[in-house]
């Protein structure tokens, strides 16, 4: 063993045979020639060995700092093609679904390098919206799951060693309706047959993320309210949300429709080469998925489950159809989100705990514990008679 480190000093080789050999010249029930080293030793060697174990071992290339250049100095990523910018929002909801498949912030969303750095891509509307946007999102569902206590960190993970920037929704809406507006005369303007595509694909997608967002507000209390209530404001003095569970339906139709088409247009963003992974996005110059590499942490998992643009789409296609059916199943008698919880037939009202069927997303129609701003129970005497 010693000899191959002196061979390869401390590059990462094989040295299966040559342990093997070295096995031989033990005796039978033997562990080691030297009786300092135990078995203990043995285990901690072999972690220490592992890649997975300590990720100091694996060498990587930090491409934040080449982005960082590309987006000051050379302004390369603020040129992007139209083609690689529909194939990064595309990654970025892949990011998301994996984020509320259980796995860490830091190695989905955040490998995203415009998510670490929103202000470095201010001047290209297109990316910047889509960041300022998700960051957004991505802030208010951390929120609600932290103030309704619905998750547990096997379920979402909401620890990041990332400062989240927060964007207000008044902003966020005006990026996008900008964006949305930008793109509608760019596609009255003069485009080639490609262009014009590419254009028409983008619009759809910025269109979905609004009618998403705009079908939160109607069923989730603002930020605002959220933070009122981390800051232990009385629930007497917020007044309690009601939602809009009309308006929210419109705006659900108006995501599954953009999300339809979304996935008919997804050839037209920048596509993986034949050997790169297409649910790691390291062949998009906007992604790295090593960028919080260095930070990994023991409660980080060995072996990411991450979700590629189809199969992300097609978990966000899921969740939307499991909140319709949520908003479906409530009679019109019901007008605040407790009632929701009560008349939810995938809720155990007798429980502490609320049993729905998808781990994280759905668990944002309310908590029990918050009666004070969610409205009271719909009383049975106004439960209209059959």
């Amino acid at each position: 063993m010693v000899d191959a480190y002196l061979t390869h000093g401390s590059k990462l080789v094989d040295i299966t045979n040559e342990f093997l050999k070295a096995c031989e010249e033990l005796e039978t029930g033997e562990f080691s020639m030297s009786n300092d080293f135990k078995i203990s030793h043995a285990m901690s060697a072999i972690e220490i060995m592992d890649p997975k174990m300590d990720s100091g071992m694996e060498f990587f290339e930090w491409k934040m700092l080449n982005f960082t250049d590309k987006a000051k100095l050379t302004q390369e990523i603020l040129r992007l093609p139209v083609k690689e910018i529909i194939a990064t929002f595309d990654a970025t909801f892949a990011t998301i679904a994996s984020w509320l498949n259980s796995q860490p912030l830091d190695q989905t969303i955040f490998s995203n390098l415009c998510m670490c750095d929103s202000e470095l891509i201010k001047n290209n509307i297109y990316l910047y919206t889509l960041s300022t946007a998700t960051l957004h999102f991505i802030s208010l569902l951390k929120l609600y799951f932290r103030c309704a206590s619905v998750s547990n960190e096997e379920d979402v993970c909401l620890q990041t060693g990332h400062n989240v920037p927060s964007y207000d929704r008044t902003f966020v809406s005006t990026n996008l309706t900008d964006a949305i507006a930008k793109l509608r005369k760019t596609l009255r303007g003069n485009n080639t047959a490609t262009e014009k595509h590419e254009f028409q694909a983008l619009l759809i997608r910025f269109e979905f993320f609004s009618s998403l967002l705009e079908m939160f507000d109607f069923l989730l209390p603002s930020k605002g309210t959220l933070y009122l209530l981390n800051a232990g404001i009385n629930e007497t003095e917020i007044d309690p949300f009601i939602p809009n569970l009309y308006s929210a339906g419109e705006q659900l139709q108006k995501c599954l429709h953009f999300h339809k088409r979304i996935l008919a247009t997804i050839n037209f963003g920048k596509q993986p080469p034949k050997d790169e992974r297409d649910s790691l996005f390291d062949w998009l110059s906007t992604f790295d998925s090593n960028t919080y590499l260095y930070m990994s942490t023991a409660g980080l998992p060995r072996k990411l489950q991450l979700f590629s643009r189809l199969e992300g789409y097609k978990y966000i296609e899921d969740t939307l159809e499991t909140i319709g059916e949520i908003i479906m199943s409530v009679p019109d008698y019901v007008t605040t989100t407790w009632g929701i919880l009560v008349n939810n037939p995938i809720y155990d009202q007798n429980s502490d705990v609320q049993e729905l069927r998808d781990p994280s997303i759905s668990q944002i129609k309310g908590p029990p514990s918050r009666k004070g701003w969610i409205g009271d129970p719909p009383s049975l005497a106004n439960k209209p008679k059959k």
